[in-house]
């Protein structure tokens, strides 16, 4: 049963006038070969000094992959967000939730018995004004 279980994700470091620290922690399990269903979390703290603003983000969302052919895998995935909605006309914010629903794909490379490394490409298919994301996404990381 343990060696269904998958851990990992995948993080991301920007500095200077904007600068970002992500984290995007993993847990998934394996019913199938082919088949990775999970929970995906995600973090984020972004300031950007030339416009003078600063913010977080965080959510979760399940996720599947099936992989069809040699590593490469199709992704469905969920998600719901909170994060400053930033409005313009009278230059605030606010905190909002929102859901993006993500399709796409990827590719994944063994690097160890039972870790491998990942990038996936997905489209959010409910893309909106306040939209987090902007299409395509594009994800690294590692599962082990």
């Amino acid at each position: 049963m343990i060696d269904k279980l998958a851990f990992g994700g995948s993080f991301s470091l920007s500095f200077g006038s904007y600068t970002r620290i992500a984290v995007s922690p993993i847990i998934g399990f394996r019913p199938l070969d082919p088949v990775l269903i999970g929970i995906e979390g995600r973090f984020a703290y972004i300031k950007d000094t030339y416009n003078g603003f600063q913010t977080y983000y965080y959510g979760a969302g399940p996720f599947a992959r099936f992989i069809f052919f040699k590593g490469i895998y199709a992704q469905i995935q969920s998600e719901y967000m909170n994060y400053d909605e930033i409005l313009f006309k009278s230059y605030s914010s606010r905190r909002i939730w929102n859901s993006a629903y993500l399709i796409g794909g990827g590719y994944s490379q063994q690097i160890g018995e039972r870790s491998y490394s990942f990038i996936s490409i997905l489209w959010d298919i409910n893309e909106t004004a306040a939209t987090l994301y902007e299409s395509p996404i594009i994800r690294f990381g590692i599962i082990f």
